[in-house]
Order: structure tokens, then sequence, then C-alpha cells
């Protein structure tokens, strides 16, 4: 039987195949394989290592640690080189490595067990010190010759009783008091690591891996994988030094990983894929409408018909490897957006630990030219807010994320950016402005009581708006407003007046663009009148 007919039954038999591990390799300590590089997606990472093996001629078996625990079997992928063949390659989760416990369990552990020994060492201490007295204690009966006392020795006692017995009992309160401490402390610390252990930490795997040889060989045995418990999140700083000035964009990444395994100067690429949702493309199935049976009896139910079942999709299609990189902003990291997901691969090693914590990646950073104007809707909130309106974002790659804004060298707050929403630009508020000076009232002239017309009744609505520039120069102000929308054929807006405010019909909001000078004051004005039928009430008005 050839090496590739041997990997070919293997593959046949599929790799969920389990052997058991043969003695000698169950004798052999487990090679640690080296994890070089981690391309993590938004949900999972593809990890990859390698470890160099003495192959003896013929069969053998091989037990390979530093593996990720719980990973995808379907996605594990191991070759050799120099004519050496990997016949099987079955993993083994590692449950009972360090008590599958998480860094940050083992470190809880060792401060607990501190602790242990320091309170193991009050106790000691205490027993010492009652020794001590019960000693002092059984010294101190005093007598001569004939059975009294010599001034002398009544003299030396009291002064013995009062260094060495005060100086006793005062270790011995002291250490009592360091004894509740040391017991408080370690009660804490046993607590903090049953919560730690409660939490599921993944502990790491195995892989069995065997293998032919026609002669023995030194082979570089190189393996990747996919790691469910990883992943990465987006997130933004956005600084705008002044207005006029370009809002710089800094692109980072949260990434984290509880795979059992600490990423140790990894070469770490980040995706936008997620392998997780599958590749395959969704089929459509027949949309069938059915008529509900007509109930004949009174206790007869009726209901609908159930949707035929859809057929099984086909498992997911292999995702193509083929890269064309250009070269970011920032010469640490290259971008490659050639394919269906973008990469953004980093020149300095990282690690990252299996804590489960977000840990910062920075991804790049650049300027992006902005406009800026005053944006307000006085009937939610009386403040104009700065709004940059960001351009270029486009060739970024950006995805939804949280951001952290920044105005003049002053945290602002957080924001989000939602490409899904966004326009031609992304619209960043910067904060408040109290020197924009907004007021809306209704209108006393068109609050008016309900007119009666034959069966319907039209009743008037104003409101004005009023806008004031209090800053040194010139801004741009947009004002935001509303006029009602009827959901109701009987109920009718009419004679709608707003001036030279664009009005969108569907949605009723009405939206004002100013330019205001130095202390310029606009008003507008806006009116409406609701008709409905007089026997009718209406709500919302």
């Amino acid at each position: 039987m050839t090496p590739f007919f041997r990997f070919a039954l293997f593959v046949g038999a599929g790799l969920s195949a389990l052997s058991p591990l043969s003695a000698v390799a169950e004798s052999r300590p487990a090679e640690k394989v080296q994890l070089q590089e981690a391309v993590v997606f938004l949900r999972g990472a593809q990890l990859s290592g390698a470890v160099t093996l003495d192959v003896p001629a013929g069969d053998s078996e091989w037990l390979l640690s530093n593996v990720a625990g719980n990973i995808n079997e379907q996605s594990l992928s191991v070759a050799a080189s120099n004519g050496v063949v990997v016949q099987s390659a079955t993993v083994r989760n590692d449950y009972l490595d360090a008590e599958a416990l998480s860094p940050r369990a083992l470190e809880i552990k060792r401060e607990f067990e501190a602790a242990r020994a320091s309170r193991e060492k009050i106790q000691v201490q205490q027993a010492v010190v009652v020794e001590q007295v019960e000693m002092i204690r059984a010294n101190r009966k005093l007598g001569g010759k004939d059975g009294v006392a010599s001034t002398a020795e009544i003299s030396r006692m009291f002064d013995l009783l009062n260094q060495k017995m005060s100086a006793a009992l005062l270790e011995q309160n002291r250490l009592a008091e360091q004894l509740v401490k040391a017991q408080e402390k370690e009660a804490k610390l046993a607590q903090q690591l049953d919560e730690e252990k409660a939490k599921g930490f993944q502990p790491g795997g195995r892989i069995v891996v065997s293998l032919y040889a026609p002669q023995a060989a030194r082979s570089a045995l190189t393996l990747s994988y996919v790691a469910p418990d990883a992943g990465w999140m987006p997130s933004y700083d956005l600084h705008a030094s002044k207005v006029g000035a370009p809002v710089q964009l800094t692109y980072k990444a949260r990434v984290f990983q509880n795979s059992g395994i600490n990423w140790d100067k990894v070469r770490l690429t980040l995706s936008t894929g997620n392998p997780a949702q599958g590749a395959q493309a969704p089929v459509l199935r027949p949309w069938f409408l059915l008529l509900e049976p007509e109930a004949k009896y009174a206790d007869v139910r009726t209901e609908g018909m159930p949707m035929p079942a859809m057929a099984a999709a086909p498992p997911p299609a292999p995702m193509a490897n083929v890269r064309l990189r250009q070269q970011a902003l920032d010469g640490y990291v290259s971008t490659d957006a050639s394919g269906i997901d973008t990469q953004f691969a980093i020149a300095l090693p990282y690690s990252i630990p299996a804590d489960g914590k977000g840990h910062l990646v920075m991804i790049k950073s650049a300027p992006l030219a902005a406009t800026y104007r005053y944006v307000a809707t006085p009937k939610l909130d009386a403040d104009a807010f700065l709004q940059a309106q960001v351009s270029g974002w486009g060739e970024l790659n950006l995805l939804p994320g949280q951001s952290n804004i920044f105005y003049e060298g002053n945290y602002v707050g957080q924001g989000y950016i939602d490409v899904a929403r966004a326009k031609n630009t992304l619209d960043i508020s910067l904060g408040r402005d109290k020197r924009i000076l907004l007021k809306r009232e209704s209108d006393p002239a068109f609050r008016k009581e309900p007119q009666f017309f034959g069966s319907d009744v039209r009743q008037q609505f104003g409101v004005t708006l009023t806008a004031r520039n209090t800053r040194a120069e010139a801004i741009d102000l947009v004002i935001i407003d509303q006029a009602p929308v009827s959901r109701d054929s009987e109920i009718r807006i009419e004679d709608l007046r707003h001036g030279d405010a664009s009005f969108d019909a569907a949605s009723g909001e009405l939206q004002w663009t100013l330019k205001l000078a130095p202390n310029e004051a606009r008003t507008l004005p806006f009116s409406w009148t609701v008709r409905y039928p007089k026997e009718r009430t209406v709500r919302g008005l």
C-alpha cells in the first residue's frame, strides 16, 4: 500500500474517525507546536503553527500540544515535509491541563495559596506566643531560702512581667488582628477563584497525528485550524482640532480570544470575514399562499397551513486564498481588499493572552476632509450641536462600531459609526454649543378654537422658531422640525406653510439651512391645518 493510498483511505473515513493513541505516543512527551500566525475574523480565528519532528521509518504516532481547544475539526489541515505522509489527524480537548483554569484563575489561585500560607504562619506565631506566656506564668513563683522573697527579687519579677509578659500579650493582640485580616483576604480570594472557575474557561487541546515515512527523516509539520473562541470588534477615535480642520480618524481593533492557549508574538491579521456565517448564498423557495379552511362548526379551530419545508442548504464552499497587497498609510499595516473580505496584516508581532478580554490593536490613522455645520432640533433639545461632515471615509474599509470623539483636545463622548446608513458623508456630532440660542414657541395667531364646516372640523396650528448666533464668526445652521403626517384618509393636513424649508411628505420633516452672521437672529414660522370628521377624536394633536 503506497503512502498516498494510506492518506486517501483516511480522508475517506473522515477526520472524526478517532483511533486510540498508541502506547509509544503515550510514552513520548507531547511535542509543542509553535504558534506563528493568527488570522482573526469578526468571530473565530484561523491559527497556524509548526513543529519539527524526527520521524522514524514506517508508521508512527505523535501527540501535539499548545493547540487551541474546541477547534473546528473540519478546518484542520496538517502537512509534513521531506517525504513524510500524514495518515490521520484527530483532536483531543485537554481538559486536565493545569486544572483547566484560565490565566486569571491561575493568578488568583497563586494569590489564594500565598494568603493561606500567610494565615498559617500567623497561627504558628500565635502558638509560639501562647507558649511564651505559659512559660512566664510558670516561672513567676518567688522565694528565698526561708520561702520569703527579697525586695530585689520582687523588683526583678515585676520588671520581667512588665517587659516580657506585656510584650507577649501585645504581640498576641497584634497577631489576632492580623489573623482576622488574613482570613478575610483568604475567603475573598476563594470566592473570586470560584467565580472565575464558573466563567467557563476553554482549556487548550491536543492533536494526535499518525505519520508514515519511507525512511527516517526530520520533517517540518505545519498545521492550521479555526478556533471559534476568538474575534475582534472595530472601534474608532475621531479628533477634530478646530472648525475647518480635517478630522483625524484612528481605526482600532479590540481583539479577544479564549482559545485555551496564549498567542505569543504571532503574525496578526484582522479579517472582516466571518466563517461562522457560512459562504453559501441563500436560495429562495416558492412562496405559497393558501386559504384557511372554513370553520363548519363552532368548536372547530382554524389554523394556518404550515409553510413547506425548505431543503437543507449545501455545506459552505471553501474560501478563496488570493491576495493582492497594497501598502497602507502607516507602514506597519498592509490592507488586502482584493477579495470578498478585507484583511489588515499587522507587521509588528503581537501577544494576545487567552483571557477573553479585549486587547487594543492599532490598524491605521488617516486625516479626513470635513465640512462643519451646526444642527438643531428645538422640538427635542434647545441646544445646537456642532457637526463635522466627513468625506473620503469609503476608502478606509470601515465597519460599524463605537467611536470616541475628541474636539479641541477634549473628550466629547461616544458615538457610533454606522456605515450602512451613511451616504456621501459621515456625520459626527462634536457636542453642544451654548452660544447658538434657540427657541420654539406655539404661535397664538394660529392657535384658534376648532371651526366647523359641514360634517368636518378644521383646526389651525402654528409654531415659531427663533435662532440667534452670538459667536464672533458666521455659522452654517440646519434646523429640523416637523409637521404632522396623517395615516387615515379621513384626517387631512392642509394649508401647510413653511417658508423656504424643505419638506419630506412621507415623514413630515421640515429642514431649514441657514447661514447666520455674528449676532444675527432669524425667525422661522410654520403652520398647518388639520381637517377631520366632527364625530371623531384625533390623537396626537
